[in-house]
């Protein structure tokens, strides 16, 4: 984030609680590698994201061939970084040329034949991994008897909590925590806290693109909310086989970025307001800013106890 102002920076302050604090992050950090392979497709997307805003050049084509080439051999999910450089294309960063975007579709068809063609590795099926389902998991064996003659049933189901996930909070790995605690009589508090933030702060994302839509005002704001929206889409897609909240972490690294635009966005707009408006605004994103606070300390706590 490039940071010129003091609304700049109080933007990008929310925006990292926001990161660190969403649900997705926890996950690239706790499974128990040395590196967690899902932390280094989040950073290779970031990358990309980069290199778009750049002033261009060969190297910066060469560095982002190099960089989708990394992560694509890594996980599946690296495949987003053609997306991320697509997309920005798309809405304007050009730091990435069209000659480096052709060489990254390239790679793309290469990784296609390589996989397809020539190791002859299909894609995932339905044993392959157990699943969140409504209100509880399943392990393969059940996900196959639950729905093996439906199985485009459980695919659409992955593909829209996927997406819903990171939007929402709910569900986290397919499973609906929240409804589950409440049937359950949990600490509704705590299992509360994480879907009001989430649905606050995507509103007021929609908010800001609706108004930049009807103003027909571009800029930064808008294309960070216009490459999530276009990170988000391909990686629930990706998560047709199977929901874990670490497959969707790109898209909650790009969500924090959105983020970032629309409370900058409100921040530039509200000293227009009147006073009332601008109180009920600053209250709103106060609170907001102590939610995901909460949130993020919450993955320090998670990863001790982890630990321990």
């Amino acid at each position: 984030l490039r940071m010129k102002t003091m609304v700049d920076f109080g933007a990008a302050a929310f925006a990292l609680v926001v990161l660190i604090g969403l649900h997705t992050f926890r996950g690239t950090l706790q499974e128990a590698f040395p590196i967690n392979h899902h932390l280094e497709i989040v950073v290779a997307c970031l990358i990309t994201i980069n290199l778009a805003r750049s002033r261009g050049g060969l190297g910066v084509d060469i560095a982002a061939a190099l960089t989708f080439t990394t992560a694509a051999l890594t996980l599946e999910s690296g495949l987003l970084v053609w997306v991320v450089a697509v997309g920005a294309w798309v809405v304007g960063w050009r730091g990435i040329s069209g000659r480096g975007i052709a060489l990254l579709t390239a790679c793309l068809l290469a990784y296609m034949f390589l996989r397809f063609g020539y190791l002859s590795k299909g894609l995932p099926v339905l044993t392959d991994r157990n699943s969140g389902y409504l209100l509880e998991r399943l392990e393969p064996d059940q996900i196959q008897q639950r729905f093996g003659a439906q199985a485009y049933w459980f695919h659409a189901y992955n593909v829209v909590v996927s997406a819903t996930s990171v939007l929402f909070a709910e569900p986290q790995s397919g499973v609906f925590i929240a409804v589950r605690g409440w049937l359950q009589r949990g600490p509704m508090v705590q299992l509360l806290l994480p879907v009001i933030s989430s649905v606050l702060t995507t509103a007021l994302m929609v908010w800001v693109a609706l108004r930049s839509a009807r103003l027909r005002a571009f800029d930064d704001t808008e294309r960070y909310f216009f490459v999530f929206i276009a990170v988000l889409a391909v990686n629930a897609a990706i998560s047709y086989a199977y929901t874990k909240d670490e497959i969707v972490s790109p898209a909650g690294a790009f969500y924090a970025l959105a983020a970032f635009g629309a409370v900058r966005q409100l921040l530039l707009v509200s000293g227009h307001w009147r006073p009332r408006a601008r109180m009920a605004g600053t209250l709103l994103l106060c609170a907001l800013a102590a939610l995901w606070t909460v949130r993020s300390v919450g993955v320090h706590y998670k990863l001790r106890w982890q630990a321990t």
